[in-house]
């Protein structure tokens, strides 16, 4: 009877026999490459696949695993399965794969450019965008106001829009003004002065004379502090003077932080409260939505987290968020086109989503796929075995 015993023998590199010394290898020891796996060749990587029967065009497969249409309903990526949600817009999937605004709600628009927040803005009664993105309700001394999309003068006490103009506001100061004493269009008469509203031969403390009328610098808006020294009115507020110094006060809806007025809902760099800035991410831009800080990612990236990957080579997101592609030893994980792969460095050998060494792996034997025999060892790519009596 002949038993068989494994050899582990190293090949010279020239001329090797199939005979050392009375040994022989049994021709019945590698496998017919028939019943093996695909030779990757000799090259340093290979490309998995995905099981199950293909869906039709523009579909992909969703929840349960059923194909679904690519639509903003399931989702607009080739991978991606959750839905558009746009605040106060209908959605759409742009050529990019990527959720877009088909049509904003009525009276809302997307002022920043940004789908990942909708039409964010409200035209209807936003002061820094009444009516139109570019549209401010401003003025000098004065609450701006929006209304159904207009602009509403509400002046501060004191002051009269006597011109009708929007533009400037209120721009009269019925308390000092000699021309509109009190009132729109009643000029004080001869060498008379206008002081609170009343016309007078001359200023009397706390009052100042400044610029043909008299003004209490405590608290004057255009003479704060000293004469012609106007208080400045930012976007959404209003000049004021408290003592003798300049401030401002916001509008309805708009909260002051530093030197501007802000909508803390919208403004990524005053998001809920003033001074949190929402984080900004490679490949993206920042957007804040509700008073939470979120991302919207450039076409070609999906958002994954706070985070925008290319789903189509990142092989810690291949295909979708979160399909992480495993590292094999002896070389290193990749995904090309959604799907994972992987990298192998010498002597290792892709095969399939492994990395095998050809030359001493039983199981991918000089090629993948090729299967020693049993009890058989792989040599130098060869599957070798030793007889004995």
């Amino acid at each position: 009877m002949r038993y068989w015993v494994l050899a582990a023998l190293v090949a010279s590199s020239a001329g090797c026999s199939r005979d050392w010394d009375g040994f022989s290898v049994s021709d019945d020891t590698q496998a017919d490459s028939s019943t093996g796996g695909t030779d990757a060749g000799s090259g340093g990587s290979g490309m998995g696949g995905s099981g199950g029967q293909p869906c039709g065009t523009d579909q992909k497969r969703c929840g349960t695993g059923s194909c679904v249409t690519t639509d903003p309903e399931h989702g607009c990526g080739e991978s991606s399965c959750e839905p558009c949600a746009l605040p106060n817009a209908k959605a759409a999937c742009d050529t990019a794969g990527s959720c877009a605004i088909e049509i904003c709600d009525s009276g809302f628009s997307d002022c920043d450019g940004v789908a990942a927040n909708g039409c964010e803005t409200d035209l209807l009664n936003d002061p820094t965008r009444c009516g139109a993105c570019d549209k401010n309700c401003t003025g000098a001394n004065s609450t701006p106001t929006c209304t159904q999309g207009k602009c509403v003068v509400a002046c501060s006490k004191g002051f009269a829009d006597c011109d009708t103009q929007e533009t400037n506001g209120c721009e009269v100061d019925l308390q000092s003004d000699s021309m509109n004493c009190g009132a729109c269009n009643k000029p004080c008469p001869g060498q008379t002065i206008c002081q609170g509203g009343t016309c007078v031969s001359n200023c009397t403390a706390p009052y100042t004379l400044c610029g043909g009328g008299c003004v209490v610098l405590e608290d004057s808006p255009a003479h704060c502090g000293k004469c012609d020294n106007a208080c400045p009115s930012p976007a959404g507020g209003t000049g004021v003077c408290v003592k003798g110094n300049c401030n401002f006060v916001c509008s309805v809806d708009l909260t002051k932080c530093g030197s501007e007025c802000t909508n803390l809902s919208s403004d990524p760099h005053n998001c809920g409260k003033c001074g949190t800035t929402c984080s900004v991410p490679a490949n993206g831009t920042a957007v804040c939505v509700d008073d939470i800080c979120g991302i919207s990612c450039k076409t070609g990236f999906t958002k994954c987290g706070t985070d925008c990957r290319n789903i189509l080579t990142d092989p810690r997101n291949c295909g979708s968020c979160g399909d992480d592609c495993p590292t094999p030893i002896g070389g290193s994980a990749l995904c090309n086109n959604g799907v994972c792969g992987v990298s192998c460095i010498a002597p290792y050998t892709a095969c399939g989503n492994a990395c095998r060494n050809l030359k001493s792996d039983p199981e991918n034997c000089g090629k993948c796929g090729i299967v020693c025999a049993r009890n058989a060892s792989c040599v130098s790519g060869k599957c070798l075995g030793i007889a004995t009596p």
